[in-house]
């Protein structure tokens, strides 16, 4: 079963859509992209190659960037690798549709 591409949700008040998209449409240095709140076209766009825990971690870490836009690099990719092993450490995993 081909695994769902794209859906909406609201994150810190604003709604976005996430779409997992072929690796072409994102550029080559990153594994996901995130519009700005201000944005007319809020949207998270993940790479739809990576699965498992760099997945949930990737979408975490674009998730906080929604959330707190104004937040370093480096402070969202810590908490995204934190959040990402603990959520890992308690069994939750990608179930495809």
């Amino acid at each position: 079963m081909k695994p769902f591409a794209s859906f909406w949700a609201t994150l810190a008040g604003v709604r976005y859509r996430i779409r997992f998209v072929r690796s072409a449409e994102i550029p080559f240095d990153r594994f996901a992209d995130c519009s700005s709140p201000e944005s007319s076209k809020r949207e998270i766009r993940v790479r739809q190659v990576l699965r498992g825990k760099s997945r949930m971690e990737t979408v975490i870490h674009e998730a906080l960037h929604a959330q707190t836009w104004d937040r370093t690099e480096a402070d969202v990719a810590r908490s995204a690798r934190e959040l990402a092993a603990l959520l890992w450490r308690c069994g939750y995993r990608e179930v495809e549709p």
